[in-house]
């Protein structure tokens, strides 16, 4: 469990907005995509909870390959590249814009 407290005098989007900007940030799409997760935004003070979950989209396959990692013999990692039908960009999430 990960617990934020903010300062008062800190604006925060509601809960509704932090949702949507969260089920879209990037970097949290490998961990909210993962069924054996689950990832949960709580506001203490309205008593609302929300599960958080990321569905990759469907696309064809250009690379599924492990490739090795300079320095570390035993570690690999795993490329997926998947190529969509249409274009797909990453919203610049504090601005609020983008789609």
């Amino acid at each position: 469990m990960v617990t934020v407290e903010v300062n008062s005098g800190v604006r925060i989007p509601h809960h509704e907005k932090l949702l949507d900007i969260l089920s879209r940030y990037y970097s949290l799409r490998d961990i909210m995509s993962n069924s054996n997760r689950k990832v949960t935004l709580s506001d203490i003070n309205t008593q609302k909870s929300a599960r958080l979950n990321y569905e990759y989209p469907d696309g064809k396959i250009v690379l599924d390959d492990y490739m090795a990692i300079a320095g570390y013999p035993e570690a690999k990692v795993h490329v997926l590249i998947r190529q969509h039908d249409t274009h797909l960009s990453q919203i610049h999430l504090l601005s609020g814009k983008g789609y």
